[in-house]
């Protein structure tokens, strides 16, 4: 059975964060920190993005209604997950903290 793939997204995080050229250019890879402010300035681009399209239809140019709505509920899903990512990796160093040595 074949996994369901919705419109052809990257296979993995690599292909969505590819890693930066600065730092660690002898493995390749992007550091935690990295990926995460690669994540994060996406997030904050789709809410200026999801905002510029609300403030463009408010005055009548650009575009139609259902793209406006289809911006915003992608910049709303994708702050609801950053969040709780967030959540977690607090949760997660919380209980590190706590932990005896």
């Amino acid at each position: 059975m074949e996994p369901i793939r919705i419109g052809g997204g990257p296979e993995n995080l690599r292909e969505l964060f590819p890693p930066s050229k600065a730092g660690d250019e002898k493995k390749g890879e992007a550091s935690f920190g990295q990926v995460m402010e690669a994540a994060f300035q996406e997030v904050n681009r789709r809410q200026l993005e999801g905002g510029r399209m609300a403030e463009d239809l408010a005055i009548g140019k650009g575009p139609e209604l259902h793209q406006v709505m289809v911006a915003l509920e992608k910049a709303d899903i994708s702050f609801r997950l950053a969040t709780q990512v967030r959540n977690k990796l607090l949760s997660a160093y919380q209980e590190i903290m706590r932990m005896q040595v």
